[in-house]
């Protein structure tokens, strides 16, 4: 397997360094949201790595925002690159992968609770059940590494689960975790009940987003983003088995890949927002990127919103756009930290 992956903070300022438009003016078109109550977004923004710029954001339904959460509530920043933040029993936990850490803060404040360490650059967290949750790590060599359990009542590492290479995106399906694997070709599954794998899918390529849909099966994206053309695989969970491979032109560059549960589809970033057709395997560009660099997505679904993420040149604050589910028009545009990657829609 080709080892050239795309690092996504280590080298964003290597790669990305062209200049870029003019970029555009923040405004907000209000619109009508199906179900506005307590819906807000969080956008992780990783800031320029090794600058301790990292931030999070909150933007409301009327488009109004919130800079730097972090720092503005706790009176220091939140560190160098943030990765991502999950929801977790009235608590949100946000991976800074850059600092080696996870800090935990209130859900209704922001309050800094505690900070967990000993993870040596956390990247996703998944909860399981039962106070637990599942952290994936990164490491850029197919050497061993660790998934890690933290206990979600006590905010402290319980265990860890070796696994060589770089784990990233998680997702659970009944007592197993499906964990994809950025420096080799396998999807990993864990058994939930021994902490132990219980299985490992190989796949044909290096294995970098997944996505699980209506019936419990999953959707993964396979590619190292620069010498491989990309695949999606889809996993049945019942056997473990690969139903169905779909194989992309050559230069394809699909970063992530995203299911609407509200209306069953499968969604894909490569610059552009494709929608992807389950039954002739054809794609649908349904947002064209421009001179936008879009970096990462997501769905909000009680609003019936597509939520994009512009880091513009890498080095500047990038905006998060909402486009319309339906039509796929662009409602608004909100103007965050830098580099925004991750939303978490609430």
């Amino acid at each position: 397997m080709k080892k050239t992956i795309l690092l996504t903070f280590l080298f964003t300022t290597l790669l990305f360094s062209c200049k870029k438009d003019k970029p555009p003016v923040a405004t907000t078109i209000v619109t009508t949201p199906t179900n506005t109550a307590n819906s807000f977004l969080l956008v992780c923004n990783e800031g320029n790595f090794r600058t301790g710029t990292a931030s999070i954001s909150r933007i409301e339904t009327d488009g109004s925002v919130t800079l730097d959460m972090f720092k503005t509530t706790n009176n220091r920043p939140l560190g160098d690159v943030v990765q991502s933040i999950t929801y977790i029993d009235n608590k949100y936990y946000i991976a800074v992968n850059g600092s080696a850490k996870i800090e935990v803060v209130n859900a209704s404040d922001f309050k800094s609770i505690t900070t967990i360490r000993g993870i040596s650059s956390p990247r996703y967290i998944l909860p399981i059940g039962n106070n637990r949750a599942y952290v994936s790590n990164l490491k850029l060599t197919n050497t061993t590494n660790y998934v890690y359990e933290i206990n979600s009542e006590t905010i402290t590492i319980t265990d860890s689960i070796m696994i060589n290479g770089w784990s990233e995106k998680m997702v659970q399906v009944g007592n197993k975790v499906y964990i994809t694997n950025v420096t080799n070709n396998y999807l990993y599954v864990i058994n939930t009940l021994t902490n132990t794998i219980e299985s490992t899918i190989t796949l044909s390529e290096a294995v970098t987003d997944i996505a699980k849909d209506n019936v419990n099966n999953v959707w993964v994206l396979c590619g190292d983003y620069n010498t491989q053309p990309n695949t999606v695989a889809y996993v049945n969970t019942s056997t473990n088995t690969v139903t169905k491979t779909i194989n992309f032109i050559t230069d394809s560059n699909f970063m992530h890949i995203v299911y609407d549960a509200t209306h069953d589809d499968i969604y894909l970033l490569n610059g552009d927002i494709l929608k992807l057709n389950k039954t002739t395997n054809a794609f649908q560009t349904v947002v064209s990127k421009g001179t936008h660099v879009f970096y990462n997505f997501n769905i909000d679904a009680k609003n019936n919103q597509l939520i994009l993420c512009d880091a513009l040149d890498f080095s500047q604050r990038g905006y998060v756009y909402k486009y319309d589910l339906t039509n796929y028009t662009l409602l608004s545009t909100t103007k965050v930290g830098e580099i925004p990657s991750e939303v978490l829609v609430r």
